[in-house]
């Protein structure tokens, strides 16, 4: 891999008071470096020469202008490398003068102490090892940093498990104490293991490193070692730094604090209804401030207030929902935008239909240029200016190709609504946030009640847009309702058209694009289909990129930072509500469709470190409880498996993964898969015959189409209990 033409090699350490090792790999070659410090050799001036490619004495801070370029031709990468790993290279360079004099022993207790250090001080207090860890030795990017924020740490065997890797290998050890001899092979077999991880994850996102590449490059800025969010607020910064000119310490630190914002207040004149019902929504709403530092109550320290069909609940005085029934339809306005109640459902459009869905374009950034939203303590015609630039020439890039330039914008443009609620940013006034998210839910309201008024059946409101049951001999109507709406709102809306809407919730649903099963007719026939224009589509995975359209519990691939928990259940109803494809059939045969198929029923689970996780199983005839690692990755099957649990276990920490600990003192024990076997498998290994426990996915996939049975509150219904035919088809 070459980024910005350097080589990226991908490394990782481990460190024991006896023991350090390194394992680099070559990404361009597969070629691995491996370093170490022990009782058997000591290469600590191979690894100083390998490292110190960077003989400038620059610091972290340096870097955030490119202007700088580092006189190496390799990039080290590396996961947690930058708030670990690093600063223990960099200490290691800057004493090497000192270190090489020493033994093995010496050396590693030095490294040990600096390790210590970095693991025990708290996020905000880096004091101690503050110069090694901006210390510039090498180049360097940290792909946890880049692909999560500071505060989200996702672990490398997670993300592992989500790229369905093969080996998902922890090591056990006392850290704190010398490793002996004949552990140390094992140990380096596990640190290779994490750098072949992390070059595979380095490589699955190759877009991502282009991207910001090549965004460095376009605006003088080293992204390489920021998520999405650090890229959006460092282009802001640079963005209001320029525009105003004012160099950035002047603002970053500046911050309008309110204790609460009165809803009256912020409402603008403009909004009026037609109906007596919802004026009664807008008049009771004024009545109630929002008081900022207030969280989530609990729901006995709510209090609701009902005014005919509007409910209004509070805590404290402070404002925290509207709900409201209008034509049969729920729909709850809260802090965090409005959401209709929706039922778990398969929704058709009927012959001579569509199902429209008016969303509001760029609905955040629209409504604080149109209505002049602006934190009070910067100033409005720059902040203003620079919002309504980086809407207008991201659509404009958008529209002529420029895709990274409109891939950059956008994560600019969409981290500035959340910024204005963040404490910690530049941009935070609490009273922007609420004017804009209170007053795009009253002109949502104003577009809900028009489409009541024209007898319109509204079958959905989620944050920025409505879907809408629409008869195509009404589309002029449609078209005209959604023209008043944007003149008198000051917004544009851009209509999405279905033909089938399968939901278990608000949030989690397939939507299928209007033309879908036509396209798919003609590529039946001949394996091809040509859209209007004139775009040859030559798959059926092509076809479904273009019309479907998936949220929440339906997105087909698993996301970095939401778990893993067999995806085949997902890829069977995405079957079977496209093509009608039976479950139960598909769950079955689904196993034989490639030797990585296994993948898709497993689960993964990550224990709190109190506690060991305990496999029981049967071993030469006996019962055996078997301890495992702290992340685990396993299916369901029918027999010759075991149960998975965690439990406290005392005197255990030395003892070896696959060891009995039967012996042991165990507590607080509770199953992790309660009333299944399971079948580990943190290491791939391919079978004729897996004996999965087809049963287990099957319902599972149930409970979403029939429901979970009965509740507290009555019968939990799945989607095709509430559809208008029984399997959506």
């Amino acid at each position: 891999m070459i980024i910005r033409d350097k080589i990226v090699y991908v490394y990782d350490i481990e460190v024991f008071p006896n023991v350090f090792h390194c394992t680099v790999k070559n990404t361009e070659t597969g070629e691995l470096h491996k370093f170490e410090i022990s009782c058997r050799r000591n290469q600590l001036d191979e690894l100083v020469e390998f490292f110190h490619t960077v003989n400038t004495k620059y610091t972290f801070g340096d870097l955030y202008t490119t202007d700088i370029k580092l006189d190496t031709n390799i990039l080290f990468c590396g996961y947690n490398n930058l708030h670990y790993d690093n600063a223990i290279i960099n200490y290691i360079i800057d004493c090497y003068n000192i270190m090489k004099y020493k033994g093995y022993r010496d050396i590693c207790k030095s490294v040990f102490n600096l390790s210590k250090v970095i693991t025990t001080s708290s996020e905000d207090d880096n004091s101690a090892w503050r110069k090694w860890k901006y210390m510039i030795c090498f180049d360097s990017f940290d792909i946890l940093t880049m692909l999560y924020s500071n505060k989200l740490r996702v672990g490398l065997k997670e993300i592992q498990v989500t790229m369905q890797y093969k080996n998902v290998q922890e090591f056990v050890a006392d850290w704190q104490a010398d490793l002996p001899e004949n552990q140390i092979d094992s140990m380096i077999d596990y640190n290779i293991n994490d750098v072949l991880g992390t070059d595979a994850l380095v490589k699955n996102q190759q877009k991502e490193l282009d991207l910001r590449a090549k965004l460095s490059e376009m605006y003088g800025i080293d992204l390489r070692n920021m998520s999405r969010s650090s890229i959006g607020k460092n282009l802001m910064t640079k963005f209001y730094s320029e525009w105003s000119g004012m160099p950035s310490y002047e603002f970053v630190d500046l911050r309008t604090e309110r204790s609460a914002v009165p809803i009256k207040k912020i409402v603008k004149d403009s909004i009026t209804f037609k109906t007596p019902f919802y004026r009664a929504i807008l008049d009771n709403i004024q009545r109630y401030s929002i008081y900022i530092g207030i969280g989530s109550a609990k729901q006995s320290e709510l209090r609701k207030e009902n005014i005919g069909d509007i409910t209004i609940t509070t805590w404290k005085k402070s404002f925290q929902s509207l709900e409201f029934l209008s034509h049969d339809k729920g729909y709850t306005m809260a802090k965090g935008g409005l959401h209709s109640k929706d039922d778990p459902k398969v929704i058709w459009a009927e012959p001579n239909e569509i199902l429209a869905d008016p969303d509001v374009n760029s609905m955040y950034p629209s409504f604080i240029v149109e209505y002049g939203v602006s934190p009070h303590h910067l100033s409005s015609k720059v902040f203003l200016g620079i919002v309504e630039w980086l809407r207008t020439t991201r659509l404009d890039a958008k529209h002529n190709g420029r895709k990274l330039e409109a891939d950059a914008l956008k994560i600019v443009i969409n981290r500035i609504y959340g910024a204005l609620n963040d404490a910690m940013d530049y941009l935070y006034d609490p009273e922007c946030t609420y004017t804009v998210t209170i007053n795009l839910q009253l002109l949502l309201c104003n577009l809900i009640e028009a489409f009541e008024l024209n007898k319109f059946e509204v079958l959905s409101a989620n944050t920025d847009g409505l879907l809408i049951r629409l008869p195509i001999d009404r589309k002029g109507t449609f078209d005209h309702i959604c023209k008043e709406w944007e003149e008198y709102s000051k917004l544009t809306l851009e209509t999405e058209k279905f033909e089938k809407y399968c939901r278990s919730a608000v949030n989690d649903y397939i939507a299928v694009g209007y033309g879908f099963y036509d396209a798919l007719q003609s590529y039946n026939r001949s394996g091809s289909w040509i859209d209007n224009k004139g775009n040859l589509y030559t798959s059926k995975a092509a076809i479904e990129d273009k019309f479907i359209k998936y949220k929440g519990y339906f997105l087909q691939e698993p996301e970095y930072n939401k778990g893993y928990e067999y995806p085949v259940v997902k890829k069977a109803l995405k079957e079977y509500f496209l093509y009608g494809v039976d479950i139960t059939e598909f769950i079955k045969n689904y196993i034989n469709t490639s030797k990585t198929a296994i993948y898709d029923y497993c689960f993964s689970q990550k224990v709190a470190s109190k506690y060991t996780t305990i496999y029981k199983t049967i071993k030469d005839g006996k019962p055996v409880w078997l301890k495992c690692q702290k992340h685990n990755r396993f299916y369901i099957c029918k027999s010759g498996g075991g149960a998975i649990t965690k439990a406290i276990v005392q005197n255990s920490d030395n003892i070896a993964y696959g060891e009995d600990i039967s012996d042991c003192v165990i507590t607080d024990e509770k199953a992790l898969v309660a009333g299944q076997k399971v079948a580990l498998f943190n290491d791939y290994e391919y079978k004729d015959d897996y004996n999965i426990h087809f049963g287990f996915y099957i319902n599972e996939a149930n409970k979403i189409l029939y429901g979970n049975g009965k509740t507290g509150k009555g019968e939990r219904r799945g989607i095709n209990n509430n559809s208008s035919n029984l399997f959506g088809w």
